[in-house]
């Protein structure tokens, strides 16, 4: 299921306490005033490598106005 793990006002994101060695993969939607955009397409499959301070950076190419929230699924 996919769950939100980021809200920004710019398009990268860092996303903490993913399981390494595991997939993962993101999508983003916009948000503003005027309401939701549809969700971007899905990421390729990423693997958590557990080896940095963080687990993943995702730049967010998705074209909009307002807030980006970045949506994430764990692959199984």
């Amino acid at each position: 299921m996919w769950q939100l793990v980021g809200h920004s006002y710019v398009r990268h994101m860092v996303v903490w306490d993913l399981v390494a060695g595991q997939q993962y993969q993101f999508r983003v939607y916009a948000e503003n005033m005027f309401g939701r955009s549809v969700a971007g397409e899905e990421s390729e499959p990423i693997v958590a490598s557990g080896l940095s301070d963080y687990d993943a950076s995702i730049d967010m190419n998705y074209d909009s106005l307002g807030a980006y929230n970045l949506m994430c699924l764990r692959v199984a």
